[in-house]
């Protein structure tokens, strides 16, 4: 569904009028990883401005929330996984985890377990490692970005599929946000070590 609302060009403040989405579906997910959902062209001057909006995403079996302005009420949607997400980076990383169809808490951990084992690897700018990012899956590894420092971190997807096994993860029925900070609150029990500093390899970008 579509609804018009106006902005202020920041550079020559011509007021826009533009076509937002207050939910979105099938291909046009795809918007949410390219960020073109929320860039939008100046008629006036052509300036690319990105217009941060709420916005629902339903994928096939999931529900993300984007509430930009960390104030908006939310209703629990009938999917299977509901997720909050208040930041354009969070919310394109939430993305490319469910459309892979991984859970968002064990890669959360996985994050904590390359963040533990980059200290014992010799990386020469690790101080400026920001954020460790997913982005993205091939045949045998899930790829992190090493935000800051420049790197992608190959973990084997076996090693997620191990950890699936192992780690018991409570049952959650309301529209939750899962980062860095509250993951560990829902699991149940059960811990993963990934061990071994073969078991991660790195990539240039």
């Amino acid at each position: 569904m579509q609804i018009k609302e106006e902005y202020i060009c920041p550079k020559c403040k011509h007021k826009n009028r533009i076509k937002i989405y207050s939910s979105i579906e099938g291909d046009k997910i795809k918007k949410i990883v390219d960020k073109s959902i929320f860039t939008h062209e100046c008629k006036n001057c052509q300036e690319k401005v990105k217009v941060e909006y709420p916005l629902t995403i339903k994928g096939d079996n999931y529900t993300i929330f984007f509430t930009p302005s960390k104030n908006e009420n939310i209703d629990d949607a009938p999917s299977s996984i509901n997720r909050v997400c208040d930041t354009y980076a969070d919310l394109k990383e939430k993305v490319l985890i469910l459309e892979d169809h991984l859970n968002d808490i064990l890669i959360e951990e996985i994050k904590n377990q390359i963040k533990i084992n980059l200290v014992n690897l010799d990386i020469k700018n690790i101080d400026d490692l920001e954020r460790i990012r997913y982005n993205g899956s091939d045949e045998s590894n899930l790829n992190f970005s090493l935000i800051g420092v420049g790197k992608l971190v190959g973990i084997s997807i076996s090693i997620y599929k191990n950890m699936k096994r192992k780690m018991k993860l409570k049952k959650i029925n309301k529209s939750v946000l899962i980062d860095e900070y509250t993951y560990k609150n829902y699991i149940r029990r059960g811990h993963y070590e990934i061990t071994s500093q073969k078991r991660i390899s790195f990539f240039k970008w």
